[in-house]
């Protein structure tokens, strides 16, 4: 086990690497994820940095004072000291962290914009959790992040930890499963029980089945992200019931699948709004018997034949 002292070593390390603009970007990813101490001792360094460079000219007089006084010290030295030892505190001896930011939409959609300059569309009926640059999803969202050196933006999601140092792509959280689309750049993905983490690139989809504890990784070509926010749900060779669950989601209502369905898939885009039901839609374009609800209660598709 890695004492404090060698993982503060690493961190400032990996800072020096990335302010000179030197570092590499795959080792640096593995070796944020290898423990939950790396990331914390990480994120101590920028801080501490970061402090040091807000108050440099404050730091510049103490420092002519204390000349002045003939008991100078090393006070840069000191003081960075200081701060990082503070900032670990704060950010990774703490037992008792701060309480997270949460949004949560009900019919609507969300757009956030963050100081750094990520982007962040919630779609409907869904949650985003975030303390600091870690966020946890539920439902939808669609993340636009730029590029920033230094800063790795985690998101959890379904038992998922995505890595994330500048990209675009959509994350859908269900109880089913999770589908993970990359638009641009790429990201690195935690699975459970899996010691290595995988690489999603652009024009990439993963697909997490929860029941089977299985990934999936597929080509996506021109990868279309957050459709939903245009009217429409595209599709290809996505597992029923997720399908189901989007629909549920963006409907007024539950949707129910029959369980002799769970093997099929769907390619194919279902319009939203404009007088245009998914769950019927879907039904006719496989050829399945959509029962219709009654008044509040939850439609179901089952096979044509079934009685």
């Amino acid at each position: 086990m890695e004492d404090r002292a060698a993982i503060e070593q690493s961190a400032l390390c990996w800072h020096q690497a990335v302010c000179e603009g030197t570092v590499d970007w795959d080792a640096f990813t593995l070796w944020l994820e290898a423990a939950p101490a790396h990331a914390a001792a990480y994120d101590s360094v920028a801080l501490a940095d970061s402090l040091l460079d807000q108050h440099r000219d404050a730091l510049s007089q103490t420092h002519q004072a204390q000349r002045q006084r003939h008991r100078w010290w090393p006070v840069g030295a000191g003081v960075a000291a200081s701060l990082l030892a503070l900032a670990w505190w704060h950010g990774g001896a703490s037992t008792t962290p701060s309480a997270p930011d949460i949004t949560q939409t009900s019919t609507a959609a969300r757009a956030l914009a963050l100081a750094d300059g990520t982007h962040i569309t919630l779609a409907p009926r869904s949650r985003l959790e975030q303390r600091g640059n870690s966020f946890s999803v539920a439902g939808d969202a669609v993340f636009d992040v730029p590029h920033r050196p230094g800063r790795t933006m985690v998101i959890t999601g379904g038992g998922l930890a995505i890595s994330d140092i500048g990209t675009r792509f959509e994350l859908n959280v269900e109880a089913q499963g999770v589908r993970l689309t990359v638009a641009e750049g790429r990201v690195s993905v935690a699975l459970p029980g899996v010691a290595a983490p995988l690489i999603v690139n652009a024009d990439h989809a993963l697909l997490w089945r929860a029941s089977t504890a299985q990934a999936t990784l597929s080509e996506r070509p021109h990868a279309r992200i957050g459709t939903w926010a245009r009217g429409e749900l595209s599709y290809t060779d996505a597992p029923l019931d997720l399908v189901v669950a989007d629909i549920a989601r963006y409907g007024d209502r539950p949707l129910a699948l029959s369980p002799a369905l769970g093997d099929t898939h769907f390619t194919g885009t279902l319009l939203l709004g404009h007088g245009h039901s998914p769950a019927q839609d879907l039904a006719r374009l496989l050829g399945l018997a959509w029962h219709v609800p009654a008044a509040g209660g939850a439609g179901r598709l089952e096979p044509a034949n079934q009685r």
